[in-house]
């Protein structure tokens, strides 16, 4: 037979084992998303994606600037009087 004390360490052990496992799935589901956050930019940190966007942003400047000014060059061509 065991004691009281002997059953109130297995309940205790047996708690504590529960409470350890729920905290860490409490803490998986709550730190998932600021974790794949941080993985995220530290990703685009290091491999360089900013750049290539920064690229692309700039190829897209460039061919406003030509449309832009080729639509300015046809507004200032003379108007050919309507007959």
């Amino acid at each position: 037979m065991t004691t009281l004390t002997e059953r109130k360490i297995e309940l205790g052990l047996i708690y504590g084992f529960i409470f350890f496992y729920v905290f860490q799935a409490f803490l998986l589901i709550v730190l998932c998303v600021p974790m794949s956050y941080l993985v995220g930019v530290v990703g685009q940190r290091c491999c360089g994606a900013r750049s290539e966007a920064e690229l692309e942003m700039e190829k897209m400047d460039k061919i406003y600037q030509e449309v832009r000014h080729s639509c300015t060059y046809l507004r200032k061509l003379p108007v050919m009087p309507r007959r």
